[in-house]
C-alpha cells in the first residue's frame, strides 16, 4: 500500500495547522500512512455534520471506501498526549450511510470542540 505520495495536487494543499490534520493510519500499529488533503478533511467534517454538498459527499464516500477496504483508521490532530492522538473509524449504518466511531477504550479522546468527538446524539 503506497499512500504517502498519493493524490499529489498543488491545488489541494495540506493544512498547515497540525490540529486540523487528519491522517490515514494502520488500525493496529497506528503507523501514519498518508496525511489527508484539505479538501478531504473538509469533506469528512461536512459529512459528519450532515452538511456535505454532493462533491464533498462523493469525496468522503470514496475516502471511506478506501479506509474500510484497506482496514485503516483515521488519526485526528485535534489533541496530542505524548505521541498519541485520538483516532476513529467508520461504521456502516442500516440505511447505507456511515457513522464515525472512536476507538473503544481510547488512551486519548478528541478535543472538546472537535467534530469527531462522540456526542450524545451520535448513533
Amino acid at each position: 500500500m503506497e499512500y504517502l505520495h498519493e493524490h499529489e495536487d498543488e491545488h489541494d494543499e495540506l493544512t498547515d495547522d497540525p490540529a486540523e490534520g487528519i491522517w490515514l493510519i494502520d488500525r493496529d500499529s497506528r503507523e501514519r500512512l498518508r496525511r489527508l488533503k484539505r479538501s478531504e478533511v473538509l469533506a469528512l467534517r461536512a459529512y459528519k455534520r450532515r452538511r456535505a454538498d454532493a462533491e464533498q459527499t462523493a469525496l468522503c464516500l470514496a475516502l471511506i471506501a478506501r479506509q474500510r477496504r484497506d482496514k485503516l483508521w483515521f488519526e485526528c490532530g485535534c489533541r496530542r498526549v505524548g505521541s498519541l492522538c485520538p483516532d476513529f473509524h467508520t461504521r456502516l449504518l442500516r440505511n447505507g450511510g456511515y457513522a464515525f466511531a472512536n476507538r473503544p477504550g481510547a488512551d486519548v479522546t478528541h478535543a472538546p470542540d472537535c467534530v469527531f468527538r462522540r456526542s450524545d446524539t451520535d448513533a
